[in-house]
């Protein structure tokens, strides 16, 4: 049996060539969605960061909000921060700040919500009994 020798100028026309004989990196690959990981895998990963992220209480998220409002400059009169869930429960970062009592300036709301956008990624909003 003879092995086919593969010149430089034929080397692309081969199938059975590993992809960086072909002149291919691996980099080349996940710009097309082809990472080298599985959906399965993917899933996975998304649910063990979404574990990661320490699940608490509405009244514990409120009032941590509050403290960070009130700590802010022009947020010295906030009497309540209320949240709402966004995604269905078990999913990581799953709520949002839906309403400042009183209703701040707008000059002074831009500034607390933006104050108050770290603790949305840093807690999750824990599952409540229905």
């Amino acid at each position: 049996m003879t092995v086919p020798t593969i010149g430089p100028s034929s080397q692309f026309d081969v199938p059975g060539l590993y992809p960086h004989k072909r002149g291919l990196r691996w980099g080349d690959f996940s710009s097309y969605g082809m990472s080298g990981r599985n959906e399965s895998e993917e899933a996975m990963a998304q649910q063990m960061r979404a574990e990661r992220i320490p699940a608490r209480s509405r009244a514990w998220l409120e009032a941590e909000c509050l403290t960070v409002a009130r700590r802010t400059l022009g947020g010295k009169g906030v009497e309540r921060v209320m949240i709402r869930r966004l995604n269905p429960k078990g999913t990581g970062p799953n709520w949002k700040v839906a309403d400042i009592i009183p209703q701040p300036a707008p000059s002074v709301s831009g500034e607390l919500r933006q104050a108050l956008a770290p603790l949305t990624g840093t807690y999750a909003l824990e599952d409540e009994p229905r």
